[in-house]
């Protein structure tokens, strides 16, 4: 098979790095991969990357009111996770068309596919599979809900955007809906929440929404000698590493303040149980050590961003264990790749955690939010080292049994085909367009400037007159602030002047009494 897959990256971040993984697993199996994307990002030899041609100023300006100033000032305190209209897009549809492709697989896509131009895409018939990473395909807007099932309605009054006066939520999950639920149109979730919450939006045709898990390079990621990780870390092999990420701690859903908490407990219990490894405990972190962090009273080693596979490796064979406190996830990969390198994962029982720890036979689940219940769960793996490899030696087989890159490949081939079969069934006796034979390393000169336009639920006369409306408001306060600063730098200037003319009157009057008492003889 021909396949194209869209994602906005090409690697980096969680969702473009599945997608990687997953393009992979194909091109292994034989199938001609093409990753399309929408910036230079991680572009891989085997990537197409897509560039603006330009957009009519004034439906621009109708974008970037929406996304910016109208979506901003009404987000409320409910979630601060990432929430887009999805205003814009590529008209993709000569590139698919002309490139002969069989499938078209898109992943996390903002930026680069609006609702209306993926039904471009979807109205040539072939065969498009949505790769959910989080919500933001089948919602208002949001790409995690916190716990709001508004998208099984409406999507209004939506939970995160208050006073939504031009009703931009419920619009985009109509687009959704209208565009997605075809026959041609399927949906992969990593994880059972997912597709459930997937099934239940009403954008997809019933029983349309699969559940496959997403992969781990498992050559890569995979379990060393602990002693020989740390060294090569430059830490010391007899201490005790808890590792976990300080990426987006300000994000409410990845729970950094309740890690925290669980931490700070955790070093009160030790002494409490008597734990041989107190002095022995140190924090291994992903990202910048926060005061938070350094101020547990733990030693802690910071790695920054780690862009290198193999020093990815060696920092989760160097620990004990991984903590995981998001209180809404999907299937991240930090939990994956510790699973593979043999490191249990202590986590809430939230999302895609659900599928793949088993608490206490391959890590510890604990209830989401009971911070009290995850420290004693870390705490039952670092004053026991021998549980803890046994539990990691049984996680890293069941990434073997399930998430491997072939494994899931020969899922997504099989979707694929079903899809294809399908098609063929559907059409039987209609003329086709002829399919080109084009070999797996063509690729057309990239960057390619394509049309991007901005969706009609978006340039409408009821977003210009908003816009207008809010233009003039931040006008006149404009206006209001400068006329404020106007009136208190003349006032200082005034405050300023008054002890100058003081001295100046003063010492006028001195000369004059000077003068008068020189005239009779005297002195002043």
């Amino acid at each position: 098979m021909k396949i194209a897959i869209l994602s906005t990256d090409g690697g980096g971040g969680g969702a473009p790095r599945a997608m990687q993984r997953l393009a992979s697993g194909l091109s292994a199996r034989g199938h001609a991969v093409n990753i399309i994307q929408a910036t230079r990002n991680h572009a891989q030899p085997n990537a197409i990357v897509v560039e603006s041609d330009g957009v009519p100023p004034e439906d621009d300006d109708c974008a970037q009111f929406i996304d910016n100033d109208y979506l901003h000032s009404r987000r409320t305190p409910r979630s601060n996770t990432f929430f887009s209209f999805q205003s814009k897009g590529f008209d993709l549809l000569e590139l698919i068309r002309d490139g002969s492709y069989d499938v078209v697989n898109i992943h996390w896509s903002n930026f680069m596919l609006s609702p209306e131009m993926a039904g471009l895409l979807i109205a040539l018939g072939k065969p498009v599979v949505f790769t959910l990473h989080d919500m933001g395909h089948f919602t208002g807007g949001c790409h995690y809900s916190a716990g709001c099932d508004g998208f099984e309605r409406d999507c209004a009054p939506c939970s995160q955007v208050s006073d939504d006066t031009l009703a931009m939520t419920s619009a985009l999950i109509a687009a959704k809906r209208l565009n997605y639920r075809q026959a041609n149109v399927a949906a992969v979730a990593p994880s059972h929440w997912l597709a459930d919450c997937a099934s239940r939006s009403g954008v997809f045709e019933l029983g349309s929404v699969h559940r496959i898990s997403n992969a781990i390079e498992t050559d890569l990621f995979r379990p060393m000698d602990k002693a020989e990780a740390r060294r090569a870390l430059g830490l010391d092999p007899s201490t005790r590493y808890i590792l976990f990420g300080a990426h987006y701690t300000d994000e409410v859903r990845k729970g950094f303040s309740l890690l925290i908490e669980a931490i700070e407990l955790l070093n009160r219990r030790l002494p409490e149980n008597g734990a041989e490894c107190v002095g022995e405990l140190a924090l291994l972190v992903f990202g910048e050590a926060t005061p938070e962090i350094r101020s547990l009273g733990i030693p802690v080693t910071s790695f920054g961003f780690v862009s290198s596979d193999q020093h990815l490796a060696f920092i989760y064979n160097a620990a004990d264990l991984l903590i995981l406190p998001s209180l809404e996830d999907n299937q991240p990969n930090v939990m994956m790749e510790a699973m593979a390198s043999g490191v249990p994962v202590v986590a809430f029982a939230v999302g895609g955690m659900n599928d793949m720890i088993r608490d206490g036979i391959n890590g510890r689940l604990v209830a989401p939010g009971d911070v009290s219940a995850l420290a004693d769960a870390v705490l039952s793996l670092v004053t026991s080292p021998a549980r803890a490899v046994g539990l990691g030696r049984i996680a890293r087989n069941d990434i073997l049994a399930e998430a491997t890159l072939d494994r899931q490949a020969e899922h997504y081939e099989a979707l694929f085909e079903s899809l294809l079969g399908a098609r063929q069934q559907a059409t039987r006796g209609v003329a086709q367009e002829p399919v080109i034979a084009t070999s797996a390393g063509f690729i057309p000169q990239s960057p390619i400037r394509l049309r991007e336009q901005v969706a009609p639920r978006i340039s409408t006369p009821n977003v210009r007159a908003e816009r207008a409306s809010f233009l003039a408001v931040r006008a006149a306060e404009e206006a209001s602030a400068a006329a404020a600063r106007d009136e208190a730098e003349r006032r200082q200037q005034e405050a300023a002047a008054r002890p100058r003319g003081l001295v100046a009157r003063l010492t006028k009057l001195r000369r004059g009494i000077s003068r008068s008492l020189s005239g009779s003889g005297k002195r002043l």
